[in-house]
């Protein structure tokens, strides 16, 4: 036993990071090439694992499967899963499209100029977790008090929107963390009081018997992991000029061609494994009232 009487936290991490990547694993220790210029969808997933770099052979594997099924000549996709290095990214390369979080969405829709085209399906929801045997806290006893996790590169979401109504949020001490293994370790010692886990996190923790050292205190309801966007109206920036009329025009309709092979990915083998891999079962057209809906409660939340 460890101290306050709790169950060691045992992580197997070449384990965890195999469930989390899934057959995304195996391509990362390919030779990354770099990508040649050309329009470029986005894929901004905060927290989620990996990198740039492990990511680049899928994302090739993406780019020339839109590529062939939208007619969209030279396309290349790009992964982050860190905000400010996706929004670095995009000061230097115009996007058309992108694959990105509901959090992200809502809080740079704006300022870049997203409009939501499709949603990823199934839904999932946040999970807010602290070790076994500490006492199951309540979600207010946390307020001023360290908590880990790559949901947390989505905090403004969490505090606006998903966690909106757990006592004490606003005020957590946030330690966003890339490393799932590293935050459970923590957890463990005390150092951090709770962690804030994707769907995807909790089972793949399920998986390696983990999610029985945790205890649930809190849920969020169901929200899409990520959306389908287009970036419409993005100016130009210190590092790259804005495009052609043509060449706006031209992308703008290879985005809506874009966005009608992913509807149709889960019909296509091809498509399927590609789903696999991003951990989707399809997409589906956004539901507009339910988006405008979020997106006024997540203004109304600014301070």
């Amino acid at each position: 036993m460890t101290p306050r009487g709790r169950s060691r936290i045992r992580v197997p991490e070449a384990l965890l990071f195999l469930l989390l990547l899934g057959p995304l694993a195996p391509a990362v220790a390919e030779e990354v090439q770099t990508s040649a210029p050309g329009p470029l969808l986005v894929v901004v997933q905060p927290g989620y694992p990996g990198s740039p770099r492990d990511a680049q052979p899928f994302m090739r594997r993406l780019a020339a499967y839109l590529a062939e099924k939208a007619a969209w000549e030279g396309l290349r996709c790009e992964y982050h899963n860190v905000p400010d290095e996706a929004l670095a990214a995009l000061e230097k390369a115009r996007a058309s499209a992108g694959i990105v979080s509901l959090g992200f969405y809502l809080r740079h829709r704006k300022t870049l100029g997203l409009r939501a085209v499709l949603e990823s399906r199934p839904e999932e929801r946040f999970c807010l977790v602290a070790a076994a045997g500490a006492g199951r806290p309540k979600p207010a006893d946390l307020a001023g008090q360290p908590v880990a996790g790559g949901a947390l590169y989505e905090y403004e979401f969490l505090r606006r929107v998903a966690f909106a109504d757990l006592e004490g949020v606003g005020s957590w001490k946030l330690e966003p963390s890339l490393r799932i293994s590293r935050s459970l370790r923590r957890l463990e010692r005390g150092e951090h009081r709770g962690l804030v886990l994707t769907g995807r996190e909790h089972r793949a923790l399920e998986k390696a018997s983990l999610a029985k050292s945790l205890e649930k205190i809190a849920e969020s309801d169901y929200y899409p992991p990520a959306l389908y966007v287009v970036f419409e109206g993005v100016q130009e920036t210190a590092e790259r000029e804005a495009p052609r009329p043509e060449e706006r025009d031209a992308d703008a309709q290879a985005a809506r061609r874009a966005s009608e092979a992913l509807r149709r990915l889960d019909g296509d083998p091809e498509g399927k494994e590609i789903l696999e891999t991003m951990g989707n079962e399809g997409f589906r057209p956004v539901r507009s009232e339910w988006l405008e809906e979020l997106e006024k409660r997540y203004d109304a939340q600014q301070k």
